[in-house]
């Protein structure tokens, strides 16, 4: 597998290791080509937001996994989902919360009512 791989090689350690292993190469995939999304979507410290939340979901799936390795495998796979969905929750409140696209007819608008105010 590509995280088993690449940390033989010694690129990212212990920290690649761990969320390799939780969401796997596909979850990884899934995750990068969130970011690439939100690279296209959105601009300065808004795209830092969106990019920081699309690793939330992963992160919290690898962190409850771990806290209920104590029950076994039954366990660490509730955990994973439980805290993937937390952390999916989160994601959405922020985005919901914090980010501003850079919709065009959203442009437009701000723009006509510039120009109503200056008259």
């Amino acid at each position: 597998m590509l995280p088993d791989i690449l940390t033989q090689e010694g690129y990212g350690g212990a920290p690649l290791k761990t969320v390799g292993k939780a969401g796997g190469f596909i979850g990884i995939s899934l995750t990068l080509n969130s970011i690439y999304a939100d690279y296209q979507q959105y601009n300065g410290v808004d795209f830092a937001v969106a990019a920081g939340s699309d690793v939330i979901p992963l992160a919290a799936g690898a962190l409850g996994g771990s806290l209920i390795t104590p029950l076994g495998p039954a366990g660490i796979a509730s955990g994973s989902i439980a805290g993937g969905m937390a952390g999916d929750y989160i994601q959405y409140l922020i985005r919901k919360s914090y980010l501003t696209t850079k919709d065009s007819s959203n442009k437009n608008e701000v723009e006509k009512e510039k120009i109503e105010n200056a008259k």
